[in-house]
């Protein structure tokens, strides 16, 4: 299964994906998009991850490659590519598809439970109906009226809308289940100068503090991931000449 991921800032990487690829064998690239490297075909890759990042969906005239970016995910999701958007990511997916972005009403800053619903949605990605869990956030954004298509399976106190599946194929996660130490500590050293208290804003020192969460955070991922590579073996059977 051949990955490629859209990394829109320099310090924010695939994380724990990359680490799952390695132990499946499976080949991962990515675009720049900060330093405006040209982007992939859909032809060119099985799952397309797109992640995280500072700006607004609309935030187009600052960073124009967005909106090639947004082509980009509406073609894979057209052609029926596996799609996985973390955050901001989750955000274009959800803008792509019919959806809507628009200010959350707190930043979501740090360590937060999540609770999942939908047991069939939920079930169908991870497996099982995971418990309420930790999980990481940074966002002030989010995603909302999404299209009947959209099934959302997991919400916050801070934040409604945490994750939702679109037409079984794409996924969007408002938290980052790819976080591992390395990044938790990047992210912190290149964001958490600039943080203000509010009702859900951990300091650095508390985000820190939770990086014991990473693990239930990396299981959950790498079951996230082999569901998907499930899906993309059932399409390869289905598809296979005789």
């Amino acid at each position: 299964m051949k990955i490629h991921y859209l990394q829109h800032m320099e310090f924010d990487g695939p994380g724990g994906i990359g680490a799952w690829a390695g132990s499946k064998g499976h080949p991962i690239d990515g675009t720049h998009l900060w330093a405006n490297e040209a982007l992939p075909e859909p032809e060119q890759f099985d799952l397309l991850v797109i992640l995280g990042g500072s700006m607004s969906v609309y935030d187009t005239l600052e960073y124009p490659w967005l909106s090639a970016e947004k082509r980009l995910i509406g073609e894979a999701v057209t052609k029926g590519r596996l799609v996985l958007g973390l955050c901001l990511g989750a955000q274009l997916l959800a803008d792509v598809v019919g959806g809507r972005v628009q200010r959350n009403a707190f930043r979501e800053i740090g360590w937060h439970t999540v609770y999942f619903h939908h047991a069939d949605a939920a079930c169908s990605l991870f497996g099982s109906l995971p418990g309420p869990v930790k999980l990481l956030h940074w966002h002030g954004d989010t995603f909302a009226g999404l299209p009947e298509e959209a099934v959302l399976f997991a919400s916050s106190e801070g934040c409604p809308n945490q994750g939702f599946m679109y037409r079984n194929r794409a996924v969007g996660l408002q938290f980052h289940l790819e976080a591992d130490e390395q990044s938790l500590t990047a992210l912190v050293d290149c964001c958490g100068a600039g943080l203000t208290a509010d009702k859900y804003v951990q300091t650095p020192e508390q985000i820190l503090a939770g990086a014991d969460h990473l693990a239930g955070s990396t299981r959950l991922l790498f079951s996230l991931l082999d569901r998907l590579e499930a899906i993309w073996r059932l399409h390869l059977s289905n598809h296979r000449i005789p």
